[in-house]
């Protein structure tokens, strides 16, 4: 599947921890290809693209929870 994110406030995990206030994603065969400030060429996009208008919301990379606590979980 292929996925054009628009209008997007995306944070990064990049080492500059970049924010980008209004920018895209393109995803394809289920990995991020691109994010990018601004928008894309929509015309580009249209055909083949499932095209999500994020307007509002923020974009935030998975987080996973490292945090344990052994006498909670295995000692029980």
């Amino acid at each position: 599947m292929r996925i054009l994110i628009i209008n997007a406030s995306i944070a990064t995990q990049n080492k500059q921890r970049r924010y980008i206030s209004h920018g895209f994603i393109i995803i394809e065969k289920d990995k991020i290809q691109r994010v990018g400030p601004g928008d894309p060429k929509l015309a580009d996009f249209k055909k083949g693209y499932k095209i999500i208008d994020a307007m509002g919301l923020i974009v935030l990379p998975g987080f996973i929870n490292a945090h344990v606590h052994l006498g909670e979980s295995i000692f029980q």
